[in-house]
Order: structure tokens, then C-alpha cells, then sequence
């Protein structure tokens, strides 16, 4: 699977078919993991990050729910993507690929391609096949009570 986060987020599945993520939540969620990953994030870090309003009756069920969501909605395509562990929640994107990560390899090649010009037209062919926007902020979705379920 491809992920990207540079513009905005999509998902693409081996034929480059979108998949869709369905939720606002869900889809804050899968942000702030990838951004971490491989590290895990713990419950009460996604929660501080992505709660940024009212919380949730019972926050805890309320993660689970929204990572039970998520799970469902890639497992098509990358069965045990999202590992839970003593740590927390984290992406095993073994196989995978990452716009973010691939971006920044690309980065530190071009930093390093020797003389200032050469080093000047690798950063330009690299703006060139990235030109969107970077993520407008950091990812936040507001809970409030009470709301509709995803």
C-alpha cells in the first residue's frame, strides 16, 4: 500500500485504487500514526492529540472504537498494519510506502549530491515532483458531545 500525507491524505491500494477511510476521526488517526511510525503512541497521546474538545464519555472505549474502525477499514488490504501493543498503537509499514518517508530520502540524496549545482538541480527535480502543499497543520479532530457515530 502507498500512503500518502503530502496535500492530502489517500491511501492506495497495490493497483493504486483509493481506499477509502471513512470518518474524519479515522482519518486523523491514520495521520498521526503514520507520522509517528514505527513508533507506537500511546492511548493517552492519541487521545490528547486528536480529542482536542469535549471528551468522549468513556475516551478509552472511545479509542477502541475508532482504531476497531480503522483496522476494518485497511485490513482488506494490509491485514495487521495497526499492532496494539504494552506501548500503545503503531504502524508496521514493512512492504508499504510512505510519501513523508520517501520525501525525506529523497532530501537527504539531494543534500548530498556533491557540488552546489548538482545539489541545487536534485532539490529542483524534487519540488518539481512534489508541488503540492505541505499538511496544512497538525492533524486535530474535535469531539463534542454529542455526535453522530462514523
Amino acid at each position: 500500500m502507498e500512503f500518502e500525507l503530502l496535500g492530502e491524505l489517500a491511501v492506495r491500494d497495490e493497483s493504486g485504487r483509493l481506499v477509502p477511510i471513512p470518518g474524519a476521526l479515522q482519518r486523523a488517526l491514520l495521520a498521526l500514526l503514520l507520522l509517528y511510525a514505527p513508533s507506537a503512541v500511546s492511548g493517552g497521546r492519541i487521545l490528547a492529540e486528536l480529542w482536542t474538545g469535549t471528551r468522549a464519555k468513556d475516551p478509552t472505549a472511545a479509542l477502541h472504537t475508532a482504531v476497531a474502525k480503522l483496522r476494518r477499514a485497511l485490513h482488506p488490504h494490509a491485514p495487521g498494519l495497526i499492532v496494539t501493543g504494552p506501548a500503545g498503537y503503531r504502524l508496521d509499514l514493512t512492504g508499504h510506502t510512505f510519501d513523508v518517508r520517501r520525501f525525506e530520502a529523497e532530501l537527504a540524496a539531494a543534500r548530498g549530491s556533491g557540488s552546489p549545482d548538482r545539489r541545487a538541480a536534485a532539490l529542483r527535480e524534487l519540488l518539481r515532483r512534489h508541488p503540492g502543499p505541505p499538511p496544512a497543520g497538525p492533524v486535530s479532530y474535535t469531539h463534542s458531545e454529542p455526535t453522530k457515530p462514523d
